[in-house]
C-alpha cells in the first residue's frame, strides 16, 4: 500500500487510520483488499467525502467501486448514482459493475 501511495506515511494512526479503517471494515463491510487496490481511500474526508457518499449508495442499494465512490466530482458522483439506479444493469467490465459489499450496512 505504502508503494502505491507514499503519502500514507505522514498520516496519523489515531486521527486518520483508525475512524477510516473501522468505517471501512465495520460500517461499510468491505474487503481489505480493496484498500490495497486503493490506499488513496486514507486521503479522502471521513465526514464529508466518505460517509456522505456511502450513505447515498446504501440508499439507492448500489456498492461502487472505491475510486468510483471517491475520486469523482460531486456532480460525476451523483449521475452515476442516477445512472446506475434509473438504468438497466452495466456491463461487468464497466466501472459502474456492482461489486462485493454489504448494502445494507447503516
Amino acid at each position: 500500500m505504502f508503494r502505491r501511495f507514499p503519502q500514507l506515511f505522514n498520516y496519523s494512526v489515531k486521527d486518520n487510520y483508525e475512524p477510516k479503517l473501522n468505517y471501512f471494515v465495520v460500517e461499510m463491510g468491505r474487503d481489505l483488499k480493496e484498500l490495497k487496490e486503493f490506499p488513496q481511500y486514507f486521503s479522502f474526508s471521513l465526514e464529508n467525502r466518505i460517509k456522505p457518499r456511502h450513505q447515498a449508495c446504501v440508499g439507492k442499494g448500489v456498492c461502487f467501486p472505491l475510486n468510483v465512490l471517491l475520486k469523482t466530482s460531486e456532480a460525476q458522483f451523483h449521475r452515476r448514482l442516477d445512472v446506475c439506479c434509473n438504468s438497466s444493469m452495466p456491463l461487468t467490465k464497466s466501472p459502474l459493475s456492482p461489486i462485493k459489499c454489504r448494502i445494507d450496512s447503516m
